[in-house]
């Protein structure tokens, strides 16, 4: 495998690593909730997350400190 493309491989797996959520999933280093079963902010969100997507769930309350340790965090 040449040098450029395992650096791209190693990037998209990046992106990937930590989504094993249920109800959400995840698109490069976005994690997108759009299931009504999601009640409360999931407790294994990836750490390498830079944009986190909430839509249309029954959430009601985002805990203070949901995202501590989310330092990639941008939206």
């Amino acid at each position: 495998m040449s040098p450029a493309l395992s650096c791209l491989l190693l990037l998209f797996l990046e992106g990937c690593l930590g989504c094993q959520h249920s109800a959400c999933h995840c698109l490069g280093r976005v994690f997108i909730c759009q299931e009504s079963q999601v009640v409360q902010v999931p407790q294994d969100i990836p750490a390498n997350a830079t944009e986190l997507r909430f839509v249309l769930t029954k959430m009601r309350v985002i805990p203070k400190g949901a995202f501590t340790g989310l330092v990639d965090l941008e939206k």
